[in-house]
């Protein structure tokens, strides 16, 4: 058996026995990788409250010569930023395991990618540690970065139907089917376009770009809209933690008060 290391971030874990977990990891060099973690959760094990997900590490893993299917076998996992702070907001931890989700589903088994790792580890550490109102557009330009290294990336520099010969859009409209933005004479033939404010398409431009610009929490929604239905559309199915994006940034009700 070789022995292979490589940066990596923790994105499901499963229980295999009463000893064992199988771990999901996207690595930097390997692409998303599945290991069975020996031992795991055992007390005192090498493992021990490092394989959790979103942490950040370095993982030595056994692999068979001339594997095509079938488990790697972790050897240490050597945490380099747990990313405690996920764990003290909701809409942090929420955004957090969102990625992990969407890198799971953007990625493929034993495919490189060191663009989508770079950007996941990049969002990571700045959902940790950004303020409150940057969460939006950190979260908006990782998803945006993702998308892009999966060859998924929407046009929205001209009608994806007419092509940059016909200049730039004027009134803007937005279709996944399509694959991005629309000129109204098209967006009135597709009944999967919506309509998309100026605002809304500067920021989406820009973020694509990876531009850390700041992003109002009604442009948020608005490209939340926007990107979760292009998600669907590439997808086939929604996001199981799309829903909790909205629901932890609402505003509470104050409690009644009483006399």
């Amino acid at each position: 058996m070789a022995v292979h290391t490589t940066e990596a971030i923790v994105l499901r874990t499963l229980d295999y026995s009463e000893t064992s977990l199988i771990v999901w990891l996207f690595s930097r060099t390997h692409g998303r990788l599945h290991v069975i973690a020996k031992g795991a959760r055992r007390p005192r094990s090498v493992f021990e409250g490092a394989l959790e997900p979103l942490v950040r590490g370095e993982l030595s893993f056994y692999r068979k010569q001339g594997k095509v299917t079938g488990l790697d076998t972790a050897k240490e996992f050597d945490p380099l930023d747990r990313h405690t702070g996920l764990r003290r907001e909701l809409p942090r931890l929420y955004s957090g395991l969102y990625l992990a989700e969407l890198l799971i589903e953007l990625s493929e088994e034993d495919a490189p990618a060191p663009d989508a790792f770079e950007a996941a580890a990049a969002g990571l550490a700045d959902l940790t540690r950004a303020p409150g109102e940057a969460l939006d557009a950190i979260l908006l330009r990782t998803e945006l970065a993702l998308v892009r290294s999966a060859g998924l990336a929407p046009c929205l520099t001209w009608c994806a139907a007419c092509g940059p010969s016909a200049g730039q859009v004027g009134e803007p409209w937005f279709s996944a089917p399509a694959g991005g933005v629309l000129c109204a004479t098209h967006a009135g033939r597709d009944p999967a376009a919506r309509q998309v404010s100026f605002g809304a398409l500067s920021a989406f431009a820009e973020l694509a770009a990876g531009q850390p610009i700041p992003v109002g929490k009604d442009v948020a929604g608005e490209l939340r809209d926007l990107l979760d239905r292009f998600l669907y559309h590439h997808l086939g199915k929604r996001l199981r933690l799309q829903p909790y994006l909205r629901s932890a940034r609402e505003p509470r009700p104050e409690p009644a008060r009483t006399r």
